[in-house]
């Protein structure tokens, strides 16, 4: 099962940092609610002013008051996004819970209060900032919606890359700051420019998922490596293989919170992704009403203790799984996200690995599936979306095989719009009726 999160070290947090995170880790009912009350009364205070100057801005091109009230809802989000950035994960549950229910609701507002101040010059918070990429206006009809594409990242285990240090291969394959680096030289956006590029005209966002470690040097690197790049979203939970599918469940849970994207894309780092195609394929499922969009399987159902993939609930499910997609990549809309995760955080049945998990919340909740072998091409076809290898579960060699796909042509050719199709396995054959 998944494992709950621990109390971690903050040593390397800046003073003020660390109160916040003390305040946040007390059992004093007194403190906590201190903290919540001042969250509530700034967001209060500012959501007040703008409902009562929203009935001037529409008819007003110069909006000075109105801007001043943004300004001050973003300086709330960016608090908390801080708050969020350096808390350590603790067991103050309710005040985190209460707290990412405030910023999802200020998050909603500035996308309905920035459509609508906007609207009369072409775009709304999502439009206004869309090109193709010559300069040219993108209309958000022509994407598929907002995408974030979250790239699940570990911490170094320092200590198996000293029992490794005569294999150079177990080395690089287990040092998560370098496969990170790798991703940023090939398919992500390697600077802030880069970012904002991406999201004007491909209308993406893209963050590696991290959760945290009870090593402070680890932490203080990871600390250090986003304040370089900027490009790291941390979970308040410890990370583990046993508790993927719990980081799994947060990271859904941050996403929309943060985000609110119309469709979310988890992956490994060890996949190479071609983005600049995501977005023709969301169409095409948005066409088809699926919702839940990977390479899909069954398997047996492991019953034997100190297997790999051991399930200890196996007298719940019998021999074989239900169907479910490969946890290397895979998309959800928004509506299942919000349907199935959001709402069921604290009901949500977890198993031991994290696609299985996964699966079953989608099953127990009418998702419609559409199994997309895009996302597990082989190689760099013209169509695919994802790239590894089955006999890996995905690149080999990540660090290096990253660079080969790279430097392949057919990964880096311009998307088509459709985009083409590829064949499901031999007994999945029923989804290629959901073609669009």
């Amino acid at each position: 099962m998944g494992s709950a999160p621990s109390r971690l070290p903050s040593a390397s947090s800046p003073p003020a940092s660390r109160a916040l995170q003390d305040t946040l880790q007390s059992r004093s009912p007194f403190l906590l609610f201190i903290v919540v009350l001042s969250i509530v009364l700034h967001l209060g205070f500012f959501w007040q002013r703008a409902l009562q100057c929203s009935a001037g801005v529409q008819g007003s091109p110069s909006r000075p008051a109105s801007d001043r009230i943004l300004t001050g809802l973003r300086d709330v989000d960016a608090k908390l996004d801080a708050l969020f950035a350096k808390r350590s994960a603790s067991d103050a549950a309710a005040v985190t819970s209460l707290v990412v229910g405030l910023r999802a609701q200020l998050n909603t507002f500035l996308a309905e209060y920035e459509s609508q101040g906007e609207g009369q010059e072409g775009g709304g918070r999502i439009g206004a900032g869309l090109t193709d990429g010559h300069g040219a206006a993108r209309k958000t009809d022509d994407l598929g919606g907002r995408i974030f594409v979250g790239v699940f990242s570990g911490i170094t285990d320092r200590g198996k890359l000293v029992d490794a240090e005569d294999d150079p291969e177990t080395q690089l394959r287990y040092n998560y700051a370098k496969r990170r680096q790798s991703i940023r030289d090939t398919w992500f956006p390697a600077t802030g420019e880069d970012h904002i590029q991406m999201q004007r005209e491909l209308g993406i966002t893209m963050r590696f998922i991290i959760g945290h470690s009870n090593d402070a040097e680890e932490e203080r690197q990871i600390a250090e490596e986003n304040e370089e790049h900027g490009d790291i979203l941390r979970l308040p939970i410890v990370e583990s293989y046993d508790g993927l599918a719990n980081k799994t469940k947060s990271f859904f849970s941050a996403v929309m919170a943060g985000y609110s994207p119309d469709w979310i894309v988890k992956i490994d780092d060890d996949i190479y992704l071609i983005p600049d195609r995501l977005q023709a394929a969301t169409k095409q499922w948005k066409r088809m009403g699926a919702g839940y969009i990977g390479c899909m399987k069954h398997g047996d159902v492991w019953k034997y203790e100190g297997t790999r993939w051991f399930e200890p609930q196996h007298i719940l499910l019998g021999s074989d799984y239900f169907l479910h997609a490969y946890g290397s990549l895979y998309v959800m809309s928004r509506q299942v996200v919000e349907k199935v995760i959001i709402r069921n955080m604290d009901n949500l049945r977890m198993l031991a690995n994290e696609d299985t998990s996964v699966g079953v919340w989608m099953l127990s909740h009418n998702v419609t599936h559409f199994e997309d072998m895009r996302l597990c091409s082989e190689d760099c076809a013209t169509e695919a979306i994802g790239i590894r290898k089955k006999d890996c579960m995905g690149l080999c060699s990540p660090t290096k095989d990253m660079y080969i796909a790279h430097r392949t042509k057919s990964c880096r050719e311009e998307a088509t719009d459709p985009l083409p199709y590829m064949p499901s396995y031999p007994d999945h054959e029923m989804f290629e009726s959901m073609w669009v």
